[in-house]
């Protein structure tokens, strides 16, 4: 098995944290908000994640056409405002795991065939064919939505945030390296106004990469030595066999009356004997 080597880089994000965030957010986003995140990409996701990551909720969800995700400036603290714009990552086959999941529910057919087959593959094989086309294309659309420096009195922080569905890309490296991938991945190259491009493999292992400091970050979730709360007590119902984050996604859908389930909310079993 690979090791992490020394210095890698770790951000983490507490439980209660993360709790008090996804709560935040599906309060404060009216309804017609709400709606405007697609489920199916994982932009609920991303809210749910840049909330608990910035500190506070988004002032809307494309508000006036605009970002997909927009936080107003902190000007307490000095922090600027931050525009996001959401990709999704496509499947290495048409569709992918999440049209075949789509398929599978319409289907009449009790004995329709449930196999979906999916390759390992390496990380950075996944950022440059299906990653950077992405980041190439938010960078676009963040240049058109955002107006020029020149024209606004506060700064604003560009960034892009890409889901990729680990049924789609499973790479290699995450099942070395107990799901600690950012120190794997290469430099992106220069990205211009972008600040920051997080990167998500759903259910729940982010990454981030930093055009300031040009490094990954891996992030993680979990509670500190001298919470006086367990995990599972922050949730009305929390089941062991999904993750944290999937947790808090079960949560995040019932409070906001989100229906029709996630591609997202699974549970995967695998051997190294091929029994399973």
């Amino acid at each position: 098995m690979a090791e992490i080597p020394v210095g890698a880089k770790f951000v983490v994000i507490r439980t209660g944290s993360l709790m008090m965030a996804m709560r935040a957010l599906a309060e404060h986003l009216d309804p017609e908000h709400s709606q405007r995140l697609k489920i199916n990409s994982g932009e609920h996701l991303a809210a749910i994640l840049m909330t608990a990551i910035l500190g506070r909720t988004p002032y809307g969800v494309e508000p006036a056409g605009g970002p997909d995700l927009v936080f107003a400036p902190d000007e307490e603290d000095s922090e600027p405002a931050v525009a996001i714009e959401i990709k999704s990552l496509p499947g290495s086959v048409p569709g992918g795991i999440r049209k075949f999941q789509a398929d599978l529910d319409r289907s009449p057919d009790e004995h329709a065939d449930p196999i979906f087959t999916t390759q390992i593959v390496g990380i950075n094989e996944v950022v440059q064919k299906f990653g950077m086309p992405q980041i190439a294309k938010a960078t676009e659309q963040l240049a058109k939505k955002v107006p020029p420096a020149t024209k606004l009195d506060f700064k604003v922080s560009k960034q892009v945030f890409l889901v990729a569905h680990i049924m789609d890309h499973m790479p290699a490296e995450g099942l070395e390296t107990f799901g600690f991938m950012a120190h794997t991945l290469d430099p992106l190259p220069d990205l211009g106004e972008i600040d920051y491009v997080w990167l998500l493999f759903a259910p729940d292992r982010l990454m981030c990469w930093s055009s300031g400091d040009a490094e990954w970050r891996n992030y993680t979730f979990g509670q500190w030595e001298g919470d006086e709360v367990d995990e599972w007590e922050l949730f009305d119902d929390y089941d062991p066999e999904l993750t944290l984050l999937q947790n808090v996604e079960r949560e995040y859908l019932r409070l906001t009356g989100r229906e029709g389930g996630s591609p997202f909310l699974f549970h995967l079993n695998y051997s190294t004997d091929g029994t399973d």
